[in-house]
């Protein structure tokens, strides 16, 4: 075993590789597996609007579109085709709530084309208003009333969250969610409703915090829906009259469908200002995941609170120093904890116990998206600045990295704008510039494996060069042996097949003194063939076993004619022995000459003579049997043989073991009958594969 190890360790292909190996390793990063390319670069005309790119009509291409505020100061949007061509401009007689060019897509009447959302204000109203701008005849609905707003210093300002499609159980409805925040003047801080066939919109209570839609469980068809919010307390004082919470503590705070508290809402008190909640199913188990962010870190920090659907606290788990980021892996049932101070991520289990922990290229902000559209969500990394962009798979490998080099403190928008079939496109969006940039597989990343395999090769012939000269040496040690073996097997020709023919010729002479000449005449032949047979094979050391066999059937019936019939033959071949296996000349020959010579001639009658052959898997097994008189009778019979026989079969083995690797064996054993008398002589051969 141990040779059998060495020869593989100080093989000159093993060795190439290891060395290739640790040159791949110590090579850059030349060949990734993404590449991540510009596209597209533009400036808004205006400032303050904002571009997105869907599909408006289904037809498997981006329309893009322009969110603005027009000349009169309100709400606008256009339309442009792929080709740039304005398909349309919609205008609205109220202003975007902020100024900014905020538009939502849904197609909430599954027709195919889908359908603008936006909310515009008038004084101290906000009004939602929808249209499918490419479809003829399509909804149309402007003005519906949603709320009122507060002031704060004579302004009145809210932002719009996004708009979220939930279908009722049966299909026959479609209802839209959304929520509405206010800043300093705390109202509105709600979540609304829209029934779009009635056209009704309903509110929920004031939700304290400054709340988004974080996501809208929909379970089996036995439960209703219910909506899951992410807030932030901005410690902004609040009119009474709107909620008795203090806005100084965040509040955790689950709807059911009809913008009823699913349970009371829970208090963090300060200094935990914003919770990231999310539904999670474990296992067949429903639970509500809140991670709590705390002002102060050292005193208090962050951590994950699970609770049930009723609001009952399952476990608490207290987080290493950090400001961390939750992302929940439905689809690989596991959590994924980004902590914004270091960049380093944490990878829970579905009982929150960390598999994995590694760390990213930015500290600052993480954000999920699916690139695909196959349900699994890649990573995009950002750093503080928002200049620097690093793209990774959903197990954090083969990152793309790229920078957008803007002044822009801000980040303002990403988004897809579409899949094909070479990639994903992507645009981000900073002040008043926006980007597309094509990310896709890098087409040449497997052409690093023929440089990996050039490599291999390079080592490889160096490694060759080195060992010519030895293996020059062990070329002529090795012919040494071959002609070794040649004489070897010559020098055993002379002294056996001598031998036999003397004895041939003294059987011809004896049968035409007694004039049997037909006799004389098979013998002749047979012998004849016998002496072409060795002529022929003279210059080999093996041949077939069936060649063999044949060889040793041929010189067996010649010795019965030589002794008169006195003894018979028997040959048992097994059917999963392959005769064509290659075996040394006179494997078997020198063993039944010897018992025929020593046993069997020396019988007068009822001599027998057996030959089998079995093979496994290892082996070949052959056996030479006789009953002529035993091992002792044999030891009598040898006393005027030289039994030179039997030690140039085992020299043959020897060099055949040298040039072959395989090992021959053999040993003697003796054949007794049931009363214990000497009975004959068995012989066994063992020659591996």
């Amino acid at each position: 075993m141990k040779k059998r190890i060495s020869s593989i360790l100080f093989n000159q292909y093993f060795i190439s590789f290891i060395i290739s190996l640790v040159i791949i390793f110590l090579l850059p990063n030349v060949f990734s597996k993404y590449l991540i390319e510009l596209k597209e670069q533009d400036i808004l005309s205006r400032q303050s609007a904002r571009v997105y790119f869907q599909d408006l009509n289904n037809d498997n291409t981006d329309e893009k579109i322009y969110g603005y505020i027009n000349d009169a100061g309100n709400a606008s949007f256009e339309v442009h085709n792929d080709n740039k061509e304005l398909l349309g401009q919609w205008n609205y007689l109220f202003k975007f709530p902020k100024d900014i060019g905020d538009l939502f897509f849904l197609d909430a009447n599954n027709n195919g084309y889908k359908e603008i959302y936006t909310v515009t204000k008038k004084k101290d109203s906000l009004f939602l208003n929808i249209i499918e701008p490419l479809l003829e005849g399509g909804i149309d609905k402007k003005n519906i009333f949603i709320d009122v707003m507060a002031e704060y210093g004579g302004v009145f300002e809210t932002r719009i969250g996004n708009f979220n499609l939930v279908e009722n159980k049966n299909h026959t409805e479609q209802n839209i969610y959304f929520n509405i925040n206010s800043g300093f003047s705390s109202y509105p801080r709600n979540i609304y409703k829209l029934n779009l066939q009635q056209n009704k919109i309903i509110k929920s209570a004031h939700l304290t915090n400054y709340n988004s839609i974080y996501n809208i469980v929909n379970l089996d068809k036995e439960e209703t829906s219910f909506i899951i919010t992410k807030s932030n307390a901005a410690c902004n004082k609040i009119d009474t009259t709107y909620t008795k919470r203090s806005d100084c503590s965040s509040w955790l705070t689950v709807l059911d469908d009809n913008l009823n508290f699913l349970f009371e809402p829970i208090e963090f008190e300060n200094p935990y200002f914003t919770l990231n909640s999310f539904y999670y199913d474990s296992n067949g188990k429903d639970f509500i995941v809140c991670l709590a962010n705390s002002r102060r870190d050292k005193e208090f920090p962050d951590k994950i609170n699970v609770y049930t659907k009723k609001g009952e606290l399952l476990n608490e788990i207290i987080l290493p120093s950090g400001y961390y980021l939750m992302f929940p892996e439905i689809v690989k049932n596991k959590i994924v904890l980004f902590n914004r101070d270091n960049g380093e991520v944490r990878i829970l289990n579905s009982n929150f116990k960390r598999i994995n922990q590694l760390k990213l290229n930015h500290t600052w902000a993480l954000f999920e998206i699916d690139f695909e559209g196959d349900g699994i969500n890649e990573w995009i990394n950002i750093s503080k600045n928002y200049k620097s962009f690093s793209i990774y798979q959903n197990n954090f490998t083969d990152p793309v990295n790229f920078d957008i080099p803007l002044n822009y403190d801000e980040f303002f928008r990403y988004g897809i704008k579409k899949q094909n079939l070479v990639g994903t496109e992507l645009y981000f969006q900073k002040g008043n510039e926006y980007f597309v940039y094509n990310y896709s597989k890098n087409p040449l990343y497997y052409f690093k494996y023929f440089l990996y395999i050039g490599i291999y090769l390079v080592i490889l012939g160096l490694s060759r060069l080195i060992l010519k000269g030895q293996e020059i040496r062990n070329k002529n040690k090795q012919a040494i042996e071959n002609e070794i073996a040649q004489l070897q097997i010559k020098t055993i020709k002379n002294q056996v097949d001598p031998h036999f023919v003397f004895n041939a010729i003294n059987t011809m002479s004896e049968m035409m003194l007694t004039d049997d000449k037909l006799a004389a005449d098979d013998f002749i032949c047979k012998f004849s063939d016998l002496m072409r047979k060795t002529l022929k094979g003279s210059d080999k050391i093996s041949h077939t076993l069936k060649e063999e066999l044949d060889y040793v059937e041929n010189f067996i019936q010649l010795q019965q004619i030589r002794f008169n019939n006195s003894f018979s033959y028997k040959f048992s071949i097994d059917k999963r022995v392959n005769v064509e296996n290659i075996v040394p000349k006179h494997v078997l020959y020198c063993y039944v000459e010897n018992a025929i010579k020593h046993g069997l001639s020396k019988i007068n009658n009822g001599g027998v003579l057996k030959i089998d052959a079995i093979e496994s898997d290892k082996r070949l097994k052959l056996t030479i049997e006789n009953n002529g008189g035993g091992i002792e009778g044999a030891k009598k019979y040898k006393k005027n043989s030289t039994g030179n026989g039997i030690l140039i079969m085992e020299k043959i083995y020897d060099l055949y073991f040298k040039l072959y690797r395989k090992k021959i064996t053999y040993k003697l054993i003796e054949v007794k009958t049931k009363l214990g008398l000497n009975d004959g002589v068995k012989i066994e051969i063992l020659i591996s594969k």
